[in-house]
């Protein structure tokens, strides 16, 4: 609870900071970065309608439902649609810092057109798995009307067999987006220290130079 609640107040101020701010939503990444921002929102915005839901529903006799009542809630579909950003966003920027240190003529040279595409297949996927959900429970009488909790929270709301696959598809991005990052680390450090050493035998020469100067000077 406390989590989600973090994610609101630190996502929100970075979505108003890269939307009214020209120079921030000319910049690509920070684009992407937003992206991730409003996945985390509505995975958390999800969270606090399926937790309102859940207590108003505490004090009625009944505190389970269908999971085709379910599925129409609001709450449901935020909470589906965060819980498959998350994994996902996570990856999208990781590549896109991965594909700026390798191919950074390239990604110079990108338009804004870029993180709209990215985000529209992002976004997309999120969509287009949310109805196959929908179908895969539609048409499984059983599923369709199983008695699950009210709260109706993500696991309870998915169809069992695509459910696992989600689960694993998000761990999947996450353990993807981790190694990106890695190797982005790895790969700039390796062009750091290649950069200082260009840059320390001309630095000596500039020295030896002034020095040379310097007793010239004195012995004159």
């Amino acid at each position: 609870m406390v989590k989600r609640f973090l994610i609101v107040i630190v996502n929100i101020p970075l979505l108003l900071t890269i939307l009214f701010r020209k120079q921030n939503r000319s910049r690509r990444e920070f684009l992407l970065i937003g992206g991730m921002a409003l996945g985390d929102g509505i995975y958390a915005f999800g969270f606090f309608l399926s937790i309102t839901r859940f207590f108003e529903s505490f004090g009625t006799a009944s505190r389970t439902t269908t999971r085709l009542d379910c599925m129409a809630q609001w709450s449901t579909i935020a909470v589906f649609l965060g819980a498959t950003l998350i994994g996902q966003m996570n990856t999208v920027v990781a590549l896109d810092r991965f594909l700026a240190v390798i191919f950074p003529i390239w990604y110079f040279q990108t338009t804004m057109r870029y993180p709209i595409i990215v985000l529209t297949l992002a976004y997309g996927l999120s969509i287009l798995a949310l109805v196959l959900n929908w179908i895969l429970v539609l048409t499984n009488e059983n599923e369709r009307l199983e008695v699950i909790s009210s709260q109706c929270n993500f696991v309870d709301s998915t169809y069992p067999g695509f459910r696992d696959i989600l689960m694993y598809y998000r761990w999947f991005c996450i353990i993807v987006a981790a190694i990106m990052c890695i190797a982005v680390a790895s790969l700039l450090r390796k062009r750091y220290k290649a950069t200082s050493r260009l840059f320390v035998p001309s630095t000596s020469k500039i020295q030896n130079k002034k020095v040379m100067r310097t007793n010239v000077t004195m012995g004159s």
